[in-house]
């Protein structure tokens, strides 16, 4: 597995809002659920606070992204960095 030693905390889930549009966040935490459909992948981070859906598009990803999250399993201690999507397809209006 990948260090992420230097990664810094940029925010926890429920800090996530849909005014955070096309700004790159880190969270940590633990993989809650894994939804693949697929041409995408639909991941549930739950941190301490909460909740949120990371979305790992097939096409638009590297394929070390894609290997890493084809990895992942229930409970699984992650560190996420991305680019926050506003979308009302989420629960939140978020991803």
């Amino acid at each position: 597995m990948d260090s992420i030693d230097d990664w810094v905390r940029t925010c926890y889930s429920v800090d996530v809002t849909p005014f955070m549009d096309g700004k790159e966040v880190t969270l940590f935490g633990w993989v809650q659920e894994i939804r693949d459909l697929g041409g995408i992948r639909f991941i549930i981070l739950q941190d301490r606070e909460g909740t949120i859906q990371v979305t790992v598009p097939r096409k638009k990803v590297g394929p070390e992204v894609l290997s890493k999250s084809d990895a992942l399993q229930k409970r699984y201690s992650v560190g996420v960095k991305g680019i926050v999507k506003k979308t009302t397809m989420s629960p939140r209006g978020v991803e």
